[in-house]
């Protein structure tokens, strides 16, 4: 099912119909807690290993949507969490965009700007939201993230 340059709209569409993008979500807010409760974690590993076979492509836009919604439904604010649980249940595809260019500057937030680039940016394009690591200029050593469209 890999299609070089292609991204996976209909696979994608597949997973939402399954219910599969809203997962991450605790199980009394219509998911299974894959990722977000500790009985969550043998099914996601199933989840991933299916996916993965039948597309390395789709299995790591997958893994990097439930890895996102993970972060912001455990470390977000409620605001944040809330917005997120929105969004899972609207089947919005999210991603995680962490790697920073080899022999560059990491990305940087400075003043509310980002400035530097990531690459291997999963999904880029195709996803709806990405949580976005950068250091965080006004606190050296703090990290910043960001979810952006």
């Amino acid at each position: 099912m890999d299609e070089d340059g292609a991204f996976p709209d209909e696979d994608i569409a597949a997973l939402t119909a399954e219910g599969l993008l809203r997962a991450p979500l605790p199980s009394g807010e219509g998911g299974h807690g894959w990722g977000t409760a500790p009985d969550g974690a043998a099914p996601l590993s199933a989840a991933l290993r299916l996916v993965g076979r039948a597309s390395l492509p789709l299995g790591r836009l997958y893994e990097g949507h439930v890895n996102a919604a993970k972060l912001v439904l455990r470390r977000g604010s409620a605001h944040q969490a809330k917005r997120a649980a929105c969004d899972l249940h609207a089947g919005h595809l999210f991603g995680v965009w962490n790697t920073d260019a080899p022999g560059e500057a990491p990305l940087t937030l400075e003043n509310g700007v980002l400035k530097g680039r990531k690459v291997l940016c999963s999904g880029a394009g195709g996803v709806a939201l990405a949580l976005v690591t950068a250091r965080d200029a006004a606190a050296p050593g703090r990290r910043a993230s960001r979810g952006h469209a």
